[in-house]
């Protein structure tokens, strides 16, 4: 996998090639590159799993692999990642699942998404965070990964989440 310029890309002869200044941002070509070095051009389906909180826990499965986890700045911020990990992982299928908890910053984040209209789940998220050992961002990851493999509730599409 090479990242290169634009300009520079004409010169690269392979496949797994990306013009680094093409991309919104730097971590949208390293993304794209990742995603190119997996050879897979197109999921089944994909699940973005979310740990709510002022710091959410983000990550994304596609067809049973975790292909990303991270924590993300601040709830205003979930959408714009999602939207890049749309553009870099495409698939058939999409679901977004939140965690319950931090119910005010989760209903946040659920208004901030429904524009997307791509499914959304509310799912129980007992048990999904790790040991105290590790840190708080691997944590958040850790547990938004695992929130994207549960099954939840149904999100209405059509109707703002209240944070009563």
């Amino acid at each position: 996998m090479i990242l290169t310029s634009q300009k520079e890309l004409k010169e690269v002869f392979l496949s797994k090639a990306v013009a680094a200044d093409s991309q919104v941002t730097i971590d949208n070509a390293i993304d794209l590159a990742l995603q190119k070095l997996t050879g897979k051009e197109l999921y089944s389906k994909i699940f973005i799993g979310i740990d709510p909180g002022e710091r959410p826990g983000l990550a994304i499965v596609g067809d049973d692999i975790l292909l990303q986890k991270m924590q993300i700045e601040g709830p205003e911020n979930v959408v714009f990642e999602i939207k890049r990990f749309l553009n870099v992982y495409p698939s058939k299928d999409t679901c977004i699942r939140i965690g319950h908890g931090s119910m005010i910053t989760r209903n946040r984040i659920i208004n901030s998404l429904i524009s997307l209209k791509i499914p959304i789940e509310i799912v129980n998220e007992t048990r999904t965070t790790p040991s105290q050992q590790k840190r708080r961002c691997v944590r958040d990851g850790e547990a938004a990964a695992a929130i994207a493999l549960i099954s939840g509730g149904r999100v209405s599409n059509d109707t703002s989440y209240s944070n009563i």
